[in-house]
Order: structure tokens, then sequence, then C-alpha cells
């Protein structure tokens, strides 16, 4: 008995090391990467009916891995997914002082199922050909959506593609396409800078041209800025930076000789919601495809004349290097020099776009996004920062920034994310949230810097470390300024590039390799947790899948969408889509006491969510209620004053009874 229990507690250390077969590891990696890589086709797993499954499943694979190694990441690598874990069940936490609990409890679920995967990942990454593995698939899915993009874009249908000048799907989100296709970038450049297969090294170089050439379309401010900043970390932390640094300067002249036919696409029309002419999309997408391939021969040739100079003459030892440094430092100062002259005041222009952007407004009909600094974001900021004033410590709740949004904001956009993955943590989770999330971002901050003295010593893991850190800092820079962590496809590439650079030391022993033995007593506590997590995300998911059915038998069996709409709130009571759902079965019911009673309902849970308040004014006009519907819009209008629409309506008692007699 007294050998049994602790072995009971601790279990064999021997078990650390076991291995999955490196077939069975490479083909879920290549199966994550894919999946990711592909997700702007399925809307980028945005919808909790197509994620939530997706958690589950990875819930159950991470649990076998666990028992299956009996060991946990240790180190920075069990800093990184507890952070994630622990945000996510804070996040959770939060429904008990949110007002919205349905908004926490989605929000929460969703860093969990980060959190998993990275621990499916963390498990599963064993060697650099793992890394590679996952790294292949990401980057083969994302070209797969960007050559439909092409075919899309060359046929009769392009303008579908677009909303607005701005090129949004398949995504649906134009700001998320140009971040999806920068984060396929890096990991070609590496290819392009390591491989030393002139052909496909230009191969590779070529398609990032393309998806650069993608990029432009989109017309995204935040997508540039993420290149800049990830460019410079590239440059500044990682070596090879002579090779990576001529690889850039191809793209970027590629791209400036696409750049009239590409930005006439995007350039402002006399209608704000009018899709460019198809003849100016097949023009900018084809110019764009004949200069990628100039890139790329272009750097194919060059590499192999690199390459056969350097086998000749090898011992010119690293005159060549400075030579190519010298060259880029002189292009780099003819460009400085060459901005600030085109500029003629770059110091009152800066001061100008910083003006426009604290002032809230608008990008000049015709001119830039990209040089332009209006637009709304320093409203969502100064409201999220607000929110952390006023509650430091925990924050409004997961998913609750819009409250206060709707309440205070300045502009007439409808938003309900802060665009800044930092501000809307500390507006909605508070300190408490931050230290939460801050503890994976700066184990992965630490896990960079250490892959970095790697690549130093190991040339060979260069390739690897710059697809991956090239890919989390455009991630993390542009939902900063974004929300690309709520679209889970597109964090799963972030999240893959974050395992990457948590990955241990190539040359360590595997008792050393980042894996803790994990107690037997501790798989119990696993399988529970597993178990819970399950609930959690299972529950709201079916809740939502339900309510679909309910809102697809609407119209044509209301009494259908009643039933589902009830199992539905069952399962989730604090839905209040569900409440509008059934609300709506009983008016087509002809029962307009229960409807009332739903949206009441509704109120009850969520007081201060206008949208209640002015489906009941709906209700209330269709019924003759003018008097009652006015006080309903009236409390609307009051929750979110800026709505031009709620204020007629909770204003104007005549167009309340044109309503009643013509609805």
């Amino acid at each position: 008995m007294d050998a049994t229990l602790p072995r009971f507690l601790n279990g064999p250390a021997a078990d650390a090391e076991l291995r999955l077969p490196a077939r069975a590891r490479q083909a879920l990696l290549l199966v994550g990467g894919l999946g990711c890589g592909i997700s702007p086709a399925f809307f980028g797993y945005f919808d909790l009916t197509v994620w939530g499954p997706i958690a589950i499943g990875l819930t159950v694979v991470a649990i076998a891995l666990l028992f299956a190694r009996q060991a946990v990441p240790s180190g920075v690598r069990a800093v990184a997914v507890l952070g994630l874990l622990g945000f996510g069940v804070w996040c959770l936490i939060s429904m008990g002082w949110a007002e919205s609990g349905d908004r926490a409890l989605t929000e929460g679920d969703r860093w969990v199922a980060y959190g998993v995967y990275l621990l499916v990942l963390l498990l599963l990454i064993g060697d650099r050909r793992d890394a590679e593995v996952l790294v292949a698939g990401t980057t083969a899915g994302v070209l797969g959506i960007a050559g439909y993009e092409v075919v899309r874009l060359l046929g009769g249908d392009g303008q579908a593609q677009f909303s607005g000048t701005r090129l949004a799907e398949p995504l649906g989100y134009v700001n998320g396409l140009g971040g999806y296709f920068l984060l396929g970038f890096w990991p070609l450049v590496a290819v392009a800078e390591r491989l030393r297969q002139p052909l496909l090294a230009g191969a590779a170089l070529g398609a990032a041209t393309v998806l650069a050439s993608l990029v432009v379309l989109t017309d995204s401010r935040g997508t540039l800025f993420a290149f800049a900043v990830s460019a410079v970390v590239l440059m500044v932390v990682l070596p090879g930076r002579n090779r990576r640094a001529w690889a850039l300067l191809v793209v970027v002249a590629a791209v400036a000789v696409a750049w009239g036919p590409l930005t006439d696409v995007t350039a402002a029309l006399p209608s704000p919601i009018a899709n460019p002419p198809a003849h100016t999309i097949r023009h900018g997408i084809t110019v764009a495809l004949l200069v990628a391939p100039g890139a790329a021969v272009l750097w194919g040739l060059a590499s192999w004349g690199t390459d056969f100079l350097n086998a000749r003459r090898p011992d010119r030892g690293a005159l060549p290097a400075r030579v190519s440094a010298a060259v880029l430092l002189a292009l780099a100062a003819v460009a400085v020099v060459g901005g600030l002259v085109a500029a003629k005041d770059p110091v009152g222009r800066i001061s100008d776009q910083y003006e426009s952007f604290t002032k809230l407004e608008p990008t000049v009909n015709g001119a830039s996004r990209f040089t332009s600094g209006g637009g709304n974001r320093y409203d969502y900021w100064r409201i999220a920062w607000h929110q952390f004033t006023a509650h430091p410590l925990d924050g409004v709740g997961a998913g609750n920034f819009d409250r206060t949004y709707f309440l205070e904001r300045q502009t007439d956009e409808d938003v309900r994310q802060a665009h800044s993955i930092e501000l809307q943590t500390l507006g909605e989770t508070g300190l408490i949230g931050a230290l939460l999330l801050g503890a994976f971002l700066g184990a992965t901050a630490l896990g960079a810097w250490r892959r970095a003295a790697v690549s130093r010593a190991m040339p060979e893991e260069i390739g690897v470390t710059v697809a991956a850190l090239g890919t989390f800092v455009v991630w993390l820079a542009q939902t900063s300024i974004d929300w690309l962590h709520l679209i889970p496809g597109l964090a799963g590439i972030a999240l893959g590039a974050a395992a990457l650079l948590l990955r241990p030391r190539s040359r360590e022993p595997a008792a050393r390799s980042g894996l803790r033995p994990l107690p037997t007593l501790a798989l119990v506590a696993v399988l529970v947790a597993g178990g819970v997590a399950i609930f959690f995300i299972g529950r709201p998911t079916l809740a939502e899948h339900l309510r679909s059915v309910a809102q697809g038998e609407l119209e044509s069996s209301p009494a259908d969408a009643l039933a589902a709409s009830d199992e539905s709130l069952s399962l989730n009571p604090d839905s209040l889509q569900g409440y509008y759902l059934r609300g709506a079965a009983f008016a087509r019911l002809h029962d307009f006491a229960a409807a009332r009673h739903s949206l009441e309902e509704a109120i009850e849970r969520e007081p201060h969510n206008y949208v209640s308040w002015a489906l009941l004014g709906d209700l209330l006009t269709r019924h003759g209620a003018v008097a009652e519907a006015r006080r309903a819009y009236r409390h609307a209008s009051s929750l979110n004053p800026r709505d031009r629409g709620l204020l007629r309506l909770a204003s104007d008692r005549a167009a309340l009874k044109r309503l009643y007699r013509h609805p």
C-alpha cells in the first residue's frame, strides 16, 4: 500500500518521454494548420455553431494526448497555456457582474478554446520537422484562399468580393482579410530567404507578392501598420538580415509597379457603397499577376547568382555581406530623405493627422486611407479606457464593451468591441484579466527571444523562426488596433506561430523537451477539467444551434420555431437572441401578451440593452399602444442617444400612428 500510493500520486517519470509516432503528430499538425489556413472560406469560424464543436473536439484531443504522453508543458510553455486558460476562466467568472452574461460566456469559452488549442500544439510539436509541417499546412491554406480570390477577381463576379471599394470576401471583414493575407506573407518570405533552390525560392517570393497585392486591395491601414512592425522586429531580432531585406525590397518594388492599377480599384467612388467597376478590378489584379512572376524571376536569378559566387569564391569572407548592408543602408537613407522632401512639412502633416484622429474626422474622398489619420478608433479607445478607470480591477465584464459605448459614443458607427486587444482586455476584464493575458503574451515574447538565440547558433532554425515570429507579430500588432483576436481561424494561425516560438531548443534531450511528467492523480483532474470545459462550451453551442433552427422555421412554422427557441433558452437562459426569437414566434401566432412578456424577460436580464427596448416599442406600435411604444422608444433612445431613428420614433407621435396604420 505504501509503495502504491506514491506511484499513483506521482506516476512514472519515464512516461514524460513517450512520443507519438512522427507521422501521427505531423498528420494532426497538418490538419490543424490547414484548417486555420482555409478558415476564411467559413467566415473565420466566427460563428459559435462552427467554432464550438471544433473547441469540443480539441478538448477531447487534448485529453487523449495528455493521457498518451502523461506529461504537460513546463516552464515558459506552461505559463503561456495557463495564461490563456486562466484568462478564459476569468472571462467566465465575469458573468457574475457583467450585465450580458451571454456575451461573457461566449468570450470565456472562446479564450478557453484558444488555450486548449495551444496545449494541443505544444504536446504535438517535437522537432523542427513538426514545426515545418504546421507552417506548410497553414501557408498552403492561405495560398488556396488567395488562388480562389484571384480567380473570382478575374471572373465576371469580382465585384461581389468587395464591400464598397475594399476587398472583403470570403472572410466578410475587410481589415481581417488584409491581416489574414499578411499572416501568410512571412512564411513565404522565410522560404524565399532560406531555401537554396532558386526556382522554389523565386516561386515563394512571387506568391508573397500576390498576397501583398491582395492586401493593398483591402485598403487596410491596420494591416500596413502590422507589416511595418513585423518587418522592424524581424530585421532587429533575427539573423539573416541582408537576404531578408533584399527579399522585402523586391516585393515592395513589385507592388510599387502595380500600385496605380491596384489603388484605382480602391479609389473612392461617388457613392460610398458602390463596388469598383469589373474592368478596373480585372486590370488591377492582372497587373499584380504580371509583376509577381517578374519578382519571382528576379529573386530566383539573384539567389542563383549569389550562391554561385559564394561557391566559386568561398575565400571572400564577410565582404559581400558588408557591401550588401552598405547598399541597403544607402537605399534606406534615400527613401527617408525622399519621403521627407515629398511630405514638405512632415511635422505639420503628422500633427494634422493626429488632430484628424482625435477629432474623429473621416477620410477625405479621393485621399488614400494609408496616409489618413481619420476614423473612429480614438472614440472606441477612449471609452474602453474609461471603462478601465471606472472598474480597474475586474472591468465591466467580458464582451460588455458595447453597453458603455452606445451610451457615450461621439460617432454614429455601431460597433461592439474596442478594436484593441489590450484596451478591450483592460476595459472588460480589468487588471486581473490583463495580467492573465499578459502572461501568455510575455511567455511568447520570451520564447521568441530564446528562439532568436537558437537561430544565431543554429542557422537551420532561422527559417521557421522568421515564419513564426513574423506571423505572430503581424497578428498581435493588427489586433492591437483591431479585433482579429475574436476571429478563431485567424487567432488559430497566431497560436500556431506562438507554439513554434515556445518550442524548446532542438538539441535538448527528450527528458528536457519542455514536458513534465503528469502524476496519475492529476490525470483525473484533467479528465474532470475537460468535462467541465465541454459542458461550458457544449451547452451554449447546442443552444445556438437550436436558435438557428428556430430562426429557419420562423416564417413557415412559428409553432415549431417557438418549441426550438424554448429548448434553446433552457440551455442558455441568458441569450437575448433566444428571447427575441421566442417573442417573434408568439407574435406570428398572434399572442401579443406572450410576445410582450418574452421581450420584458429580455429587458429584465439586460435592462441597459437598447435593442430590447426598441423591439418592445416595435411590438407595441404594431398593436396600437402608441403611448407605451413612445415610452419604450424614449428609453431605448436614452441608452443609445446618437441613434437618429430611435430619436425620431421617441419624439414623433404622428409617425408612430402612421406605422400602426401601415405597418
